[in-house]
């Protein structure tokens, strides 16, 4: 979460004042997906990816009337 690594009395919010407020995390783990700890790639994914990434891994497919981008890739087979 943006800023949630900041002390807990110095992030109140998500704001362009908190260091690196741009950023976020994903975890996932169950069945089917390979442990691989933190990864750290050269690609820049965005929140826009997350919702169908998560849909696929449950063997969903993601529709909405707004546009999204592709889902991420995990390598998992």
């Amino acid at each position: 979460m943006a800023g949630a690594m900041q002390k807990k009395d110095e992030w109140t919010s998500h704001n362009n004042k908190i260091k690196n407020y741009n950023q976020l995390w994903m975890a996932a783990m169950g069945p089917g997906i390979q442990v691989k700890g933190e990864v750290k790639t050269g690609l820049q994914l965005y929140q826009k990816q997350f919702a169908q990434t998560m849909a696929a891994i449950l063997g969903l497919t993601f529709t909405c009337e707004h546009p999204v981008a592709e889902k991420i890739n995990l390598n998992r087979d």
